[in-house]
């Protein structure tokens, strides 16, 4: 019995999971999680770290390959290995970034949302923070208000 019980914690710790997240327009949002790799832009040229957040339907502590497909994406730029904090206006053209750090976020659909993203605390382990803006969402735009607590997935 005790030989099952530890092999049970063990695979929990080896893969991250999701952590707990919320979106005024999808009530169905309960989860977030975040992925980070490095992306060669042209312009302006240079390896660039890119955070991504999703918020999916899926339970909090969803393992990260089965967490499904996003209802809301983040994407942070930055020219820095660790991810930004602070308010970030989120961009209404699709990347690559003119400035940085910067933000774009869409719902489900590719549709891009209006508004800003809040970081309150990041590491390499977990993304915090807030999203606050608009979208057109069904036909209609509707408000977006989204909270996450979003661990990092390896990738």
């Amino acid at each position: 019995m005790r030989a099952g019980l530890l092999l049970v914690i063990a695979s929990c710790a080896d893969g991250a999971v999701t952590g707990p997240a919320t979106s005024s327009a999808h009530l169905e949002a309960r989860s977030a999680l975040t992925f980070v790799d490095n992306v060669d832009l042209l312009e302006p040229l240079g390896t660039y770290r890119r955070w991504t957040v999703h918020v999916v339907e899926a339970p909090e502590g969803t393992d990260c390959e089965a967490a499904g497909e996003p209802l809301v994406a983040i994407e942070l730029y930055t020219i820095f290995s660790s991810a930004p904090r602070g308010l970030i206006p989120l961009a209404l053209t699709p990347p690559p970034p003119r400035l940085f750090p910067a933000a774009y976020a869409s719902v489900r659909g590719g549709v891009n949302v209006q508004g800003e993203v809040m970081i309150t605390a990041a590491a390499t382990t977990i993304l915090v923070g807030t999203l606050t803006g608009s979208a057109t969402i069904d036909g209609s735009v509707r408000s977006l208000d989204v909270t996450f607590e979003a661990p990092t997935c390896t990738p």
